[in-house]
């Protein structure tokens, strides 16, 4: 090998190195500014799960340019998952929004606590994504648990026809805690302001009652 050869190999090593650097800058502010707005969506949010929840799979299929994302959460009993909101999720789908704790890759994960990130994808995997070109199994899923101190309170389920990059996933994972935080908050708030209805029904009727003795 020549002088010159050795001089091009080095070159382009450098401007491979240089096109590397510049990809990764680029995918770290965009995630820096999709946590940004994200941080904004769930300041705004109300005690309104099902709009909270088509904000955030609107806003993850637009930042990660993927097909289907599914929102789900554990109802009240503590027995089911049930999807809240989703994009891109065909028909029958739709119609099967619950499902029992430990059931299916998204009951898996959420009671494994950890994500699952499945390319290729099987092909008895029940999610269709619906296009231009029909329905067709995708290329890669990613399930993501919302986890608050330690407990789960629902999971992310997104799907792709091509590959969910690294940079991606941990995008997902950092947005997944936001969002466990703001839903547990908000449920708290849920259950006091359903003590304090509790506690002044039963003044009221204390109260109705003291005023019968006195008459």
């Amino acid at each position: 090998m020549t002088e010159k050869d050795v001089l091009g190999k080095a070159l382009l090593s450098m401007r491979d190195s240089l096109h590397q650097f510049d990809k990764e800058n680029k995918q770290r502010a965009k995630i820096a500014q999709g946590i940004a707005q994200f941080a904004e969506i769930l300041r705004k949010s109300n005690d309104d799960f099902k709009i909270l929840g088509r904000q955030i799979v609107s806003k993850l299929a637009k930042d990660l340019e993927i097909n289907l994302v599914g929102f789900y959460l554990i109802d009240e009993g503590d027995e089911f998952i049930e999807l809240v909101a989703s994009y891109g999720f065909d028909e029958k789908r739709l119609g099967v929004n619950r499902i029992e704790k430990g059931n299916g890759l998204v009951g898996q994960s959420m009671v494994s606590k950890e994500a699952i990130y499945l390319s290729p994808v099987p092909k008895t995997y029940y999610a269709k994504i619906s296009s231009g070109l029909g329905q067709s199994t995708p290329a890669a899923l990613l399930i993501t648990p919302l986890k608050h101190n330690g407990l789960v309170l629902g999971a992310i389920e997104i799907a792709s026809f091509s590959i969910i990059e690294d940079y991606q996933r941990a995008f997902v994972e950092k947005i997944a805690e936001s969002i466990a935080s703001t839903i547990a908050a908000l449920k708290t708030n849920e259950r006091n302001k359903q003590l304090l209805q509790e506690y002044q029904k039963h003044a009221n009727v204390d109260s109705k009652r003291k005023e019968n003795l006195y008459q």
